[in-house]
């Protein structure tokens, strides 16, 4: 009789083990398996991927089971074996519901009926159990489902790229008066355009830190990226290969083997900071600078954990949000990057992938406060004021890299590494901020936003500025580097040194691998000569460039910002209702945290095509309105002035603008919410 328990208890536990291995395992090893490409910063091995697997397929079912072996013992006796019976029927149909309920979302079905079918499918399940041997039997045979979905997940390509990713090895190398120090800074979703004044000159007023740069190194004006997404650009940058037409390999030591940090891993020792990316071995890299906030068991376990969710909730169908492990603030992983900038006896390369001023701009002027912003726009402007608004606060975060990178030459200097460092300063592609055209797929007139970048190199010794126009590409990078270093080992690479380009090389045509973000797509073929005097024609924001506020300066209002209310506003501002005045109370100025500096909210009155935000008194920032017909809703956004904020006591009031540009009239209206 105990061994017949027993036996029975078993089954119990392998029919749970194989419905949750269906409703949880298989769905968190799909997602893993096909997130490659932007997971694979991780950093796994096959030691984590095993033991995920583990927790997966067993931790859910063994806790159900736990608990049901706990229920039925107390329900012991044979007058509850009915009982009995219809829990455990219970918990199966419960699985079932949630599986087919899964199995249903993708295809759009309302929610009513997706939960109806769910439900009655899970009923029948649950009668079938108790009634049917045939079901029983059915329900034991699946227990082999989850095995088999192990097995597919631990052969899929994606795993084993995953488990596999920082596998590679330093190579045998040469280096003839090679620099004691290379110091490599790859910014993120940078355009070069968003640096200029509007004469092709870097603008000082807003970027000091990339001016004193361009005027001790040489600037190459006309370098462009072949890749529009960071996930094809790194490895263009770093092996010197260009993108594969419809095809994207994971950014990995395994994938891209000859690289920068395998073809010098023997003559550097290497700091290097990866973001997205994992080109640096582990045998070259041994002591790695994780960029995730979570790696390894961790991260496989909360990703898995929440692309499961995402399936099991029975009405919401989000995809998992992982920004929180794969990105990181920004600026956080930025600073502890210069933490690492020390003497050194030995040479070192020092690199970092910095993921400034990239979306979300969440960063606001040169003082790096956070506004705590998280939305991502990689689709299309929908309006001229949208793409305004998207580069005001591309700009604000530019502003906050540029301060970043004069922190990183400080440090440079005053540890001694500066003067006879090879620094070297790009990004890995743009953005573009034109109304009706995509932010980051580039077409024939977008383009110049989104290819060509900064690329700044200061040989060691360098004290005067050359400004050189030749045709350079992102291919160029590393060649140009192993040129620097003397290397006796040079691969066969598509790109050229800098240094050694010829004059009569053709490079009309920019060749940029395009495509929606992280996936593949055609290679495009642009001219370079009308986007690169775009490039040089354009002003990265209108006004004066000795205006310290025309940063938050937008339409035709622009000119209110820094001015007081009191001659504009129709009602004394001690008589304005309650109910138009935001109190702040115990602001900290110094505080890094300041989501006051970004202001977002809807406006219900139709009428109202412009808002301005005073602080004490003052305008600290305005937006127009831009509308939802739809939904007769307004909505702004406003970057505030830090500026205009005092330490402790704040009174914050908000306005309709109207009237001609001198003689606008100022009327409070309820803070937008």
């Amino acid at each position: 009789m105990r061994r017949v328990k027993s036996s029975e208890s078993l089954w119990r536990f392998f029919e749970i083990f194989a419905l949750c291995g269906l409703v949880i395992a298989q769905p968190a090893f799909d997602y893993i398996a096909g997130s490659t490409r932007w997971i694979i910063a991780i950093q796994v091995d096959w030691v984590s991927v095993i033991a995920f697997t583990c927790l997966a397929l067993l931790l859910p079912p063994l806790a159900i089971w736990v608990i049901e072996s706990f229920a039925l013992r107390i329900l012991g006796g044979d007058r509850w074996r009915s009982t009995r019976e219809l829990l455990h029927a219970a918990i199966l149909a419960g699985l079932v519901g949630l599986l087919v309920n899964s199995w249903l979302k993708p295809g759009g079905m309302p929610v009513r009926y997706r939960l109806l079918i769910s439900g009655f499918v899970g009923i029948v399940a649950l009668i079938g159990r108790m009634r049917w041997a045939v079901v029983k039997t059915f329900f034991h045979s699946l227990a082999f489902a989850p095995l088999f979905y192990l097995v597919l997940f631990l052969l899929s390509p994606g795993t084993i790229g995953l488990a596999e990713a920082s596998i590679g090895h330093a190579y045998p190398q040469q280096v003839r008066q090679a620099p004691k120090r290379i110091v490599i800074l790859v910014f993120d979703e940078l355009p070069l355009m968003s640096l200029l004044d509007g004469s092709g000159q870097v603008d000082e007023s807003l970027f000091p830190a990339f001016s004193e740069l361009a005027k001790s190194s040489t600037w190459y004006r006309n370098s462009t990226t072949n890749a529009s997404h960071t996930l094809r650009a790194f490895p263009t940058l770093i092996s010197g290969t260009r993108p594969v037409e419809e095809k994207v390999n994971a950014p990995s030591a395994r994938n891209f083997p000859v690289n920068l940090f395998s073809l010098l891993g023997k003559a550097y020792k290497m700091n290097v900071h990866e973001a997205h990316e994992a080109l640096c071995p582990d045998s070259v890299c041994t002591d790695r600078n994780p960029y995730p906030t979570q790696h390894g068991l961790p991260a496989l376990k909360t990703l898995g954990e929440r692309s499961a969710a995402s399936k099991i909730k029975p009405i919401s169908d989000n995809p998992p949000v992982i920004t929180d492990i794969v990105a990181p603030p920004a600026l956080v992983r930025a600073n502890e990057f210069i933490k690492t900038l020390k003497p050194s006896k030995s040479r070192v390369l020092d690199y970092g992938h910095i993921m400034l001023p990239h979306q979300p701009w969440r960063y606001s002027g040169p003082e790096g406060f956070d506004t705590g912003f998280k939305d991502l726009e990689y689709g299309e402007w929908e309006s001229p004021l949208q793409a305004k608004l998207g580069k005001q606060q591309h700009l604000l975060t530019l502003q906050t890299a540029d301060t970043f990178l004069g922190n990183v030459i400080d440090q440079l200097k005053k540890t001694g590494i500066f003067d006879q460092a090879l620094l070297i300063v790009t990004a890995d592609h743009g953005i573009a901020f034109i109304s009706s055209e995509r932010a980051r797929i580039p077409t024939n007139k977008n383009y110049p936003g989104i290819v060509w970048t900064p690329l700044f190199i200061k040989a060691p010794g360098q004290i005067v500025q050359q400004v050189t126009d030749q045709p350079v590409d992102s291919i160029d990078l590393l060649p140009t580097i192993l040129d620097y270093t003397g290397s006796t080992r040079t691969p066969t690479l598509a790109g050229h040194s800098i240094r050694k380009i010829s004059p009569g090389l053709n490079r009309a045509t920019v060749v940029v691998a395009a495509g929606d973000v992280g996936g593949p797509g055609s290679n495009l073929r642009l001219n370079r000569v009308s986007g690169f005097n775009s490039v040089l024609a354009a002003k990265n924001w209108p006004g004066a460039l000795e205006d310290d506020l025309r940063l938050y300066r937008v339409g035709r209002y622009g000119g209110l910002v820094g001015e007081s209310v009191g001659a504009t506003a129709p009602l004394p501002l001690d008589t304005a209702p309650a109910i138009k005045t935001r109190l702040v109370t115990n602001f900290d100025p110094k505080a890094k945290s300041q989501p006051l500096l970004l202001i977002r909210g809807t406006v219900k009155n139709p009428n109202t095509r412009t808002v301005a935000v005073a602080v004490n008194g003052i305008i600290a920032g305005l937006s127009p309105v831009e509308r939802n017909t739809s939904l007769n809703l307004g909505s702004i956004a406003i970057s505030m002035n830090p500026h205009a904020f005092r330490k402790g006591h704040n009174v914050l009031r908000a306005y309709s603008v109207t009237g001609e540009t001198g003689a606008e009239v100022l009327t409070p209206i309820p803070f937008p919410r």
